[in-house]
């Protein structure tokens, strides 16, 4: 490798890194919760009281969340092994990464 080459992948590497400062900055805005898993017979419809645990946000029911400022981006039921569901949601916190720019102000 010459000294321009070398140079030429020290400018493109270090405009990466500069490129995912704001991507670390917003990561912490966003998680991800999943409920515990219920047999598929016997599982009961999301509900209120249904709780999440959160990696960052901590065990908490839909409500709370909010109440902490969690706002709701999906949610979906996750069918696990042997015949199991959990209910999984993505939440964000304020001005987040998920936003499509179709919001209404």
């Amino acid at each position: 490798m010459n000294a321009t080459s070398f140079a030429r992948a020290f400018q493109i590497g270090l405009v990466l890194a500069v490129a995912a400062i704001p991507l670390l900055a917003l990561a912490d805005n966003a998680d991800v919760c999943a409920s515990a898993d219920e047999p598929y017979a016997t599982s009961h419809p999301l509900a209120n009281a249904t709780v999440f645990a959160c990696l960052q946000a901590g065990n908490q029911t839909i409500p709370q969340l909010a109440t902490a400022g969690w706002e709701i981006v999906k949610s979906s039921p996750v069918v696990g092994a042997a015949g199991s569901i959990h209910y999984q949601l993505i939440i964000q916190s304020g001005d987040s990464i998920f936003r499509s720019g179709f919001e209404q102000p």
